[in-house]
């Protein structure tokens, strides 16, 4: 179980339209003074929401919880997604990425997970990790 996580985004990637819509300004913040603001998406948030990019635009919708890999192979499992990320937090680490894999299942986010590298379980102490896009922590 992943205790703790959450992922941020370079606030110049949001409209301020969509800012505004989902109320995300008290989500705004910097890591210091010469840092680009950043919008936080955290599992404690409420609501708790997720950027998703389907179809080339940037959508926030609820976070619906994960899917394991696992149970997706030979699942419908929804439309394919990514939730795109500057950076990932989990359990008091952040690390930079590019991205997740999610599904998108009746309107409802699903980061997807699976077994961690050794890496990132040292890194951690998590025995699951999210699919990222592109890359492997």
């Amino acid at each position: 179980m992943l205790l703790m996580f959450g992922v941020s985004l370079a606030r110049r990637e949001l409209t301020e339209a969509l800012i505004e819509r989902h109320q995300l300004a008290a989500r705004i913040s910097k890591r210091h003074a010469e840092a680009d603001e950043e919008i936080h998406f955290m599992d404690y948030h409420r609501p708790r929401v997720l950027p998703v990019l389907l179809d080339g635009q940037i959508l926030i919708l609820p976070w619906g919880g994960w899917k394991e890999i696992e149970t997706l192979q030979g699942e419908y499992a929804g439309l394919e997604g990514e939730i795109p990320a500057t950076f990932g937090f989990d359990s008091g680490i952040w690390y930079a990425m590019r991205g997740i894999r999610c599904c998108v299942i009746r309107r409802m986010i699903y980061p997807i997970r699976r077994s961690s590298t050794h890496y990132y379980e040292i890194m951690t102490r998590q025995s699951r990790m999210p699919l990222f896009v592109g890359e492997t922590i």
